[in-house]
This record gives structure tokens, sequence and C-alpha cells, in this order.
């Protein structure tokens, strides 16, 4: 069997990797896409072209693919694939847009053979989105796969650490009321009001500040001079934040997966989401023990709260990370069975 896997947004080709090195280690013949988050890295080995050529010239048995908020490539696969008899898995890395990111290139909903999802609230809320119940299957998120609680940094001053993600908000869903995907935030309030609401706990923070990767570093470093006021902290490279969020006392954000894997592994977590449109970007919320804010007057209370959680013993990891663990595996099969389907006609 000769997969091919092909990611693009930095989530969804995380998500696919321990896929790949689960076939690898049986192997499996795999062909990857040098492309998206990939693209330049160890492991991607076809061009674009090269892609479609191998696909159009029947070189693939099975795709593996993880969509994508503006990079519509992986669909033009997926679309070729299905034009050619080849099935294909999608991986869903993230509670949110779980139909939009399959209908961005503007040709309708491609609904795949199977899509792979992390949990039961995934599976009912892409029936909700009107995805048929036979071809959802939960599998878990392989990119969680190897959490593991690292120490907590505490600095020489005293002050413990602690991470805020950040996200392209504005950027991916617009700033108002006139885009259709807009959340009711955006990260320029989010980010300002989080730092006026840690201002009491100044002396007893170090923030760290982890843009995303697509995210415009330079407009969030000015916000934290305009709004830092007493707080001590500093802007991360882009791709810094997971490790650091993992060594931190607790994590702050909005809506990003990575506040997920730290509440994952018994870490103090906040969700500001002020104004709140979207059920799926609550996912966060529903989160037993997570701080969470749906307004702006909320925020205060929320921080003061996830801060005084900073001083406590760390929790357990959650045991929702047992499923996540053997993900891969479970994707794996997934994919064998597919391949099992499409040669016995």
């Amino acid at each position: 069997m000769r997969t091919l896997f092909v990611g693009a947004d930095v989530g969804g080709c995380r998500a696919l990797e321990p896929v790949l090195e689960e076939m690898r280690r049986r192997g499996a013949e795999v062909l990857v896409a040098d492309h998206g988050f990939w693209k330049g890295k160890d492991g991607g080995n076809l061009a674009d072209d090269e892609v479609l050529r191998t696909v159009a010239s029947g070189g693939v048995d099975v795709l593996a693919f993880s969509t994508s908020v503006k990079d519509v490539f992986p669909l033009a696969v997926a679309g070729l694939c299905r034009e050619r008899g080849i099935p294909s898995l999608c991986m869903l890395d993230s509670w949110v847009n779980y139909r939009s990111r399959l209908e961005i290139d503007g040709k309708g909903l491609f609904i795949p053979d199977f899509y792979a999802l992390m949990d039961d609230e995934a599976f009912d809320d892409a029936l909700r989105e009107g995805f048929p119940a036979d071809l959802l299957a939960i599998t878990g998120q392989p990119a969680f796969s190897s959490l593991e609680q690292s120490p907590r940094v505490i600095r020489p001053d005293g002050r413990k650490t602690v991470l805020f993600v950040s996200e392209p908000v504005e950027m991916d869903q617009g700033g108002n009321d006139s885009f259709p995907e807009y959340r009711g935030y955006t990260e320029k309030e989010v980010f300002p009001l989080f730092c006026r609401a840690a201002q009491p706990f100044a002396d007893e923070l170090f923030l760290l500040i982890a843009p995303h990767p697509r995210e415009d570093g330079s407009a969030l470093e000015r916000l934290w001079r305009e709004h830092r006021g007493r707080l001590e902290g500093r802007l991360l490279k882009a791709g810094e934040g997971r490790d650091a969020a993992f060594s931190s006392f607790g994590v702050a954000g909005m809506a990003s997966v990575l506040l997920y894997e730290s509440w994952l592994l018994g870490l103090p977590v906040l969700s500001l989401q002020p104004g709140v449109r979207r059920r799926d970007l609550g996912f966060i919320l529903r989160r037993e023990g997570v701080f969470g804010a749906e307004s702006a007057e909320d925020i205060p209370t929320a921080t003061s709260s996830w801060a005084t959680a900073l001083h406590r013993e760390r929790a357990p990891v959650r045991p929702e990370l047992e499923r996540h663990r053997s993900a891969a595996v479970r994707c794996v099969e997934l994919l064998d069975s597919l391949y099992a389907r499409k040669i016995g006609g």
C-alpha cells in the first residue's frame, strides 16, 4: 500500500506526523507532499506538481490529508484522488470549522471516506454539520499522543512563568460582523484585556507570549509594548510556544488547541473569548476546570481565579489523554481498511 500524506497548516501537519511515523515504523511505503508547514522540512519528498502527477498516474493507493483555513491544495489533491478512485482519510486537528475547511475551494463540500475525529464532542458536532455517521471515526488526535508533563519554571526573581497563546483571529475570521466566520472578538482586543486584568499579579508572573506561525509577530510585539503595564515578559519566536506551555505554571489564550493540550497535562488554563458567537469555539470553555470568560466584564474575575490556581499543585494528566495515545495506530488501521476495501472492489 502506497499512502500519500498531504498537509498545509501547522496543526494538521502535526496531527498527521505520528500517523506517518507509525506507517514508517511498520515498513509501509509513504509519500509526503513538500507543502505548507512541511515545506523544506525533512520528510517532504514530492513538490506540488509531482504530487498531482503521481496521483494522476495511479502511483497512490490511499490518501491521508488534513485541511486548512486558507490553503486549498490538500482539497485539490483529495478531489483528484476521488476522480481516480483513490480513497481518503481526512484528519481533523481541532474542534472548529468541521465543514468550512472541506469547502474552502468553492467547489462544494468534499466528503472523505473517513473523517478522523478527536472525541465524542467532535463526533456530535460533525453530525450537526451534516456529515454521515458512517464515515465519522473517533480516533483521538495523534498530535497529543506524545504529551508529557515537564518541570515548571520559576525564575530567579521568584516569578512564575506563564504563557499567552496568540492566534491570527482577524486574519482568519475577520474583525467585524461583515465577515461570516467572525468570532465576535479578535486578538487585538483580547490580548490588551488580558494584560489589563493581569496587572494585579505583575509581581508574581513572567509572561511569555507565543505568536502563531502565520501571525505578524511585529504587530503582537507592538500590542505588548503598548499594554504590558507593570508586567514582565517577552515575545517568543514562532514555534517555541508548545514547549514553553508545558513547562509553564499556566496557559492563557483564546481558542487555540494548545490550551486543550495544556489542560490535558493538568495545567491551569484561561480561555478569554469575549462576545464569542460560534459554538465550535467553545470546545475549550466546556472542559471541566478551565477558567473562561465569554464577556469583557468577566475577564478580570476569570483571570484572578486562574492566577490563584497557579499557586496550587499541578493536577494529574487528564484521563482523556489515553485515547489520544493510541490515535496514530487507529488511523493506520483505518487507512489499511480503505486499501482493503479498494483492492477488494
